[in-house]
């Protein structure tokens, strides 16, 4: 065996511990569906104290949440919505453009890592990772979007 071949090893066998602890270590969420919430969304009820954002496009949102002004959004991918009162029916109508009779948006809680309700998610996939970075500053990803089944985003081919 050569010196390269030990060292490779001996660096893996110490490093690769030390990324898995650093993944682990922020506290996480989840969501938890809740057709109360669907509802919310549904009439576009704009809920006090809540910050407001989408992932995706304007005209083609693939998810709405609604984040308790507690928290700041530690995230690029999300946009703001400035004036919910004035945006929130739009953005919800054009949700429904994209529902078809085996794919539909739906409500759920963002609950953060001690079981509190952090805030609420619209989309129609609720696979995610929910994070407190740090006391305050809330990191939620966008949701994660099937390659296969009714629910694919277009552009996805199956086998």
């Amino acid at each position: 065996m050569g010196m390269k071949y030990i060292i490779c090893h001996l660096l893996l066998v110490l490093v690769a511990p030390a990324c898995f602890l650093g993944c682990a270590s922020a506290p996480r969420g989840k969501v938890v569906v809740d057709s109360e919430v669907e509802k919310l969304f549904s009439s576009a009820t704009v809920i006090p104290g809540h910050n407001y954002y989408y992932y995706g496009r304007q005209q083609s949102p693939v998810a709405i949440i609604a984040l308790q002004q507690k928290y700041q959004l530690v995230s690029r991918l999300w946009t703001s919505l400035k004036q919910p009162e004035q945006q929130l029916a739009s953005l919800i109508n054009n949700t429904r453009q994209q529902r078809n009779s085996m794919c539909t948006f739906s409500g759920a809680v963002i609950k953060a890592p001690d079981g509190t309700a952090a805030g609420y998610w619209y989309a129609k996939w609720h696979l995610t990772s929910v994070r407190i970075a740090e006391p305050g500053k809330i990191e939620v990803f966008p949701p994660a979007e099937p390659t296969y089944g009714p629910c694919k985003p277009e552009g996805f081919k199956q086998n």
